[in-house]
C-alpha cells in the first residue's frame, strides 16, 4: 500500500520564504496510475523523504524539504 505525505518546502533558486505543498509519495511500489497527476515526486521510500528534510539545500532536489505530513484517506 503506497503511503502520501503533503511536503511543505521550497525551491532552491527561489527564497525560502515563497513556499509550497505538494502531494508526495514515499514507497518503491512504482508510478500509481490512479494519482499520477497529482503527485509531484515520488520518493523511494519514507527514509530518502527523512533524508531530504535533514539534508535541508544539500540533497540533490532543485528543491528543499521544511516539512511533510503523512496524509490520511
Amino acid at each position: 500500500m503506497k503511503k502520501y505525505y503533503y511536503i511543505k518546502g521550497y525551491w532552491k533558486n527561489e527564497t525560502p520564504e515563497d513556499t509550497f505543498e505538494y502531494l508526495v509519495t514515499a514507497t518503491d511500489d512504482g508510478i500509481d496510475p490512479e494519482r499520477d497527476d497529482e503527485i509531484f515526486y515520488y520518493f523511494s521510500s519514507e527514509e530518502e523523504l527523512i533524508e531530504a528534510k535533514e539534508m535541508g539545500t544539500r540533497t540533490i532536489h532543485d528543491f528543499v524539504v521544511k516539512d511533510f505530513r503523512e496524509e490520511y484517506n
